[in-house]
């Protein structure tokens, strides 16, 4: 069962017929449509993945001076494909399987149809199938991977050989009860492990085809394997006295012993089957899914839950989130900052007031109060009520400015009626402006004795 509780199943079409597999490996026909429309599926189910017929899509090798494989993509290859052939590149989804060559980058390309991708996109069972591959890289990556993973030793002729691939390009078979897979693998910079496909096909294949057709099917076959770059079979074996017979296989996979034998294939490892011993070619497909590699389903199609539709934005949000984050913690700290000197500059006030009105009690309008004293008891200048006036409406100079244009105060005084303050700020031309409006708001001529550049900083202190 899939997350949503629909029943998940592998699909393969041949061209003709569609089969499904569960999770369980039971086989269910579907119904036999004309082309590539789509069957109706068991109520209740949804397509995990699907394997289409290779000689239903487009199919091309190709070769780019690139240094990696990874720089690869739909553009690139939809150019290359424009170029070389007459192809509409806007009819075709591409998908493709690369690896690093000596002289860049090579491997093979396949194109679905734009018009199958929209009957996919169409139907709610078939729009989250996580993989689209082609029949070819199933069967004949999973003939690849046998070789390239066994112990590749056996006996022949009473003699103890040891089976090597050929360093260069190899042929891979695959068959099922009507047809034959074949494809050329080319190694790598770093062997075989590390190389690519030159090419792939299929052609039709029966027990009973008359002695011309056989030869005609093997001279395609042989013409096919030149074309996408293989060397040809020669048997190759090296031995010295006492060691191993070695010997380099430029054929391997799985044919039926009657085509081998038409192939005369002499360098090959792999099995040979009765053709009674052969599959269907939508059973074997689904037996070898697991093998497909290649997926349409990339990039912009890539398969997307609910939260995966946003993995593309990640990024964006992320820097977003952060941004947000720095800008309400600069807030929250410049109004903690700000708050906390409107409680100093309170505090200074109500000292102030006491200070400057020893006999007053109550403090209602502590700037009215402190006019009206210093109005009542002479000269600016003459007394504690004059000092703690002029004191206060510095304060409110200073604070009308500081509201427009914040800097980091460090100390302030007053001292025979003239006003000194030192701080920081960004930069001088922001300290300038201070200035200005200092000038403007005090109605006082205001210096800056001095300055300090340092730590991205500005350190002033001015007079008035």
């Amino acid at each position: 069962m899939s997350e949503t509780g629909a029943r998940a199943l592998q699909l393969s079409f041949d061209g003709a017929s569609w089969l499904a597999m569960d999770a369980h490996g039971n086989y269910m026909p579907l119904a036999t449509t004309e082309g590539f429309d789509l069957p109706e599926l068991p109520e209740g189910s949804v397509v995990s993945k699907l394997l289409l017929p290779v000689e239903q899509l487009l199919s091309r090798s190709f070769s780019l001076p690139l240094s990696s494989p990874r720089y690869v993509d739909q553009d690139i290859l939809a150019q290359q494909l424009q170029e070389s052939t007459a192809e509409q590149i806007e009819d075709w989804w591409l998908a493709w399987q690369a690896g690093q060559m000596d002289d860049g980058v090579a491997g093979i390309m396949f194109g679905l149809p734009e018009a199958v991708r929209e009957q996919l996109e169409a139907q709610d069972a078939w729009r989250q199938v996580q993989t689209i591959g082609v029949d070819a890289c199933a069967r004949l990556n999973a003939r690849l991977n046998e070789r390239l993973n066994e112990q590749l030793h056996t006996t022949l002729d009473e003699r103890n050989t040891e089976i090597v691939l050929a360093d260069g390009p190899i042929a891979v078979f695959d068959m099922d009860d009507a047809g034959v897979f074949f494809g050329v693998w080319h190694g790598g910079q770093g062997g075989h492990a590390d190389g690519c496909w030159r090419g792939m096909r299929r052609l039709n294949y029966s027990e009973n085809m008359a002695d011309e057709q056989r030869a005609t099917l093997v001279e395609n076959i042989t013409r096919s394997l030149h074309a996408m770059g293989w060397g040809g079979d020669h048997r190759v074996e090296s031995s010295a006295e006492g060691e191993s017979v070695q010997m380099l296989v430029t054929a391997i996979g799985r044919l039926s012993a009657d085509l081998h034998a038409a192939l005369n294939l002499s360098a090959w490892h792999g099995d040979l089957l009765e053709t009674a011993d052969l599959t269907g070619r939508n059973n074997g497909n689904l037996t070898l899914a697991s093998h497909s590699g290649l997926n349409f389903r990339h990039g912009s199609w890539r398969v997307h839950s609910g939260m995966n539709l946003l993995k593309p934005w990640y990024r964006s949000v992320a820097i977003a989130a952060l941004l947000v984050v720095v800008w309400v913690a600069g807030m929250i700290w410049q109004n903690h900052h700000l708050d906390t000197q409107i409680r100093a500059e309170q505090q200074r006030i109500i000292q102030s007031f006491h200070t400057g009105l020893p006999n007053e009690k109550v403090m209602i309008d502590a700037m009215a109060q402190l006019r009206k004293a210093a109005g009542t008891t002479g000269a600016a200048g003459g007394t504690d009520g004059n000092r703690a006036a002029m004191w206060l409406r510095q304060i409110s100079a200073m604070n009308g400015v500081y509201q427009r244009m914040p800097w980091q105060l460090k100390s302030l005084s007053m001292e025979r009626g003239h006003m000194s303050m030192s701080g920081s700020i960004n930069d001088l031309q922001t300290m300038n402006k201070i200035r200005q409006a200092l000038q403007q708001a005090t109605g006082a001529q205001v210096k800056v004795q001095d300055t300090n550049l340092g730590n991205n900083q500005v350190q002033f202190r001015m007079t008035w």
